[in-house]
């Protein structure tokens, strides 16, 4: 908790506060889901605290569900203009740039691309799960190959 407490805040003065509420929203939704959603539920306990995640008997899903999705919303949310990069509105009148920089690069791009629909594609499956119970519609395979690990 000193560790989430410590970074949190740097990265809350980094990004602001709107960019990482969104982000711890975006993990918890994620945990809560993976651990409705895990095999065995009734069988574990599932508590808050991080230390006690490794004992046996204990719900780790929320854990690695939150973890997921924090990774995933953290290239959404949190993408970096590259070095050299000049907002329009920081320019002053007159002043023409001759070798416009982009805003991102293309592995960034790529990466926010690929964030996004995997994390749109395991809350849309799932919710579905969820809400559906064991009559989901969706194959197995194709379940365990996209939000396995959430």
């Amino acid at each position: 908790m000193m560790g989430l407490l410590s970074i949190g805040i740097r990265l809350e003065q980094e990004f602001g506060l709107l960019r990482i509420g969104l982000l711890y929203m975006l993990s918890g939704f994620g945990g809560s889901l993976r651990s409705a959603l895990a095999p065995g539920r009734r069988q574990t306990i599932s508590v808050g605290a991080s230390a006690v995640g490794f004992l046996p008997h204990v719900d780790n899903s929320a854990h690695i569900g939150g973890f997921i999705s924090g990774f995933l919303a953290g290239f959404i949310l949190l993408m970096r203009p590259q070095f050299g990069y000049v907002s329009r509105k920081h320019i002053p009148p007159g002043y023409e740039i001759k070798h416009k920089i982009l805003r991102n690069k293309c592995y960034q791009d790529l990466l926010l691309v690929i964030a996004l629909v995997l994390l749109i594609v395991g809350y849309a499956i799932g919710l579905s799960r969820l809400f559906e119970g064991s009559k989901s519609v969706i194959p197995e395979t194709l379940l365990s190959s996209v939000f396995c690990a959430m």
